[in-house]
């Protein structure tokens, strides 16, 4: 039987051969290769350069298309990676601003960068900006190989051997390497997704105390402000607290304070951006 430290060791183990294999691809994916890579980074240095997020359709534009989309993710790559952008060589070569892109537009794929030698080690500039935003996508994807191994355990208390199965399942799937070696919202988004279900997972057992209805709030604010598609988490969240209150009878009036507590939390996280 898998004791608690033995467990949390090979989680370690599982988190240091992941790390591993993501820097690997952070190293030898070619920049802009991943999903919309290149309108992640756009969009992150724009904020690290001007330190705020655009405030008209023209500077929009120059963010990139993503700017229209919430900004957390890449107003935190741009606060830690900011630092490493620079107007100096090495430059990115984008194929759209080449003096031949209206004749190959109708022929090539023109949204994406031409990979040279200026990539290469050693990393400077925006090259290394580039990298680092990759770094960070990591990290929020080792956050979610840990909630999966929490989550777990909230499922099957004390069956460690299975948090540690639940976690190598999350962390050794290919595609979920690529994407968390991406500059990429999507890491993110999965991080605050694994921690609002494992406070959900919490409250569904019984675990009724007000910081886990902050704390569900405050993953459901910042994953809307990372990315749309999180708008689902409310009514979710909704259709477990009606069911809670029919099963333990809690009375209406106190499913609403409940709900209330969790909206709260909710508009403090994300209002920000909305007001914005």
């Amino acid at each position: 039987m898998t004791s608690r430290w033995q467990a949390y060791l090979r989680l370690g183990l599982i988190l240091i051969i992941f790390f591993i294999l993501s820097l690997a691809h952070v190293v030898w994916v070619p920049l802009h290769d991943p999903p919309d890579e290149i309108a992640h980074f756009q969009y992150s240095q724009f904020i690290a350069r001007t330190g705020r997020l655009p405030l008209n359709a023209q500077e929009r534009q120059a963010a990139g298309y993503l700017s229209f989309w919430p900004p957390l993710y890449h107003a935190i790559t741009a606060i830690v990676t900011g630092w490493s952008d620079s107007s100096d060589p090495p430059y990115l070569k984008f194929v759209w601003e080449s003096p031949r892109f209206d004749l190959a537009s109708e022929l090539l794929d023109t949204k994406r960068l031409a990979n040279t030698e200026d990539e290469l080690w050693p990393y400077r500039g925006v090259v290394l900006m580039w990298r680092l935003g990759r770094v960070v996508s990591v990290f929020f994807s080792m956050g979610t190989i840990m909630m999966a191994f929490f989550t777990a355990l909230e499922f099957f208390p004390g069956n460690y051997r299975l948090a540690i199965l639940a976690a190598a399942i999350i962390a050794f799937v290919p595609a979920f390497i690529y994407m968390s070696a991406a500059m990429s919202y999507e890491p993110l988004v999965g991080l605050l997704s694994g921690m609002y279900f494992w406070l959900l997972i919490k409250l569904v057992k019984g675990k009724s105390r007000p910081i886990i209805y902050i704390g569900l709030g405050v993953c459901m604010g910042l994953a809307v402000t990372t990315k749309y598609s999180a708008v689902i988490l409310p009514a979710q969240v909704v259709a477990v607290l009606t069911y809670l209150a029919w099963r333990y009878c809690w009375g209406w009036l106190s499913w609403f304070k409940r709900l209330s507590l969790v909206a709260l939390a909710t508009m403090v996280a994300s209002g920000w951006w909305f007001v914005f």
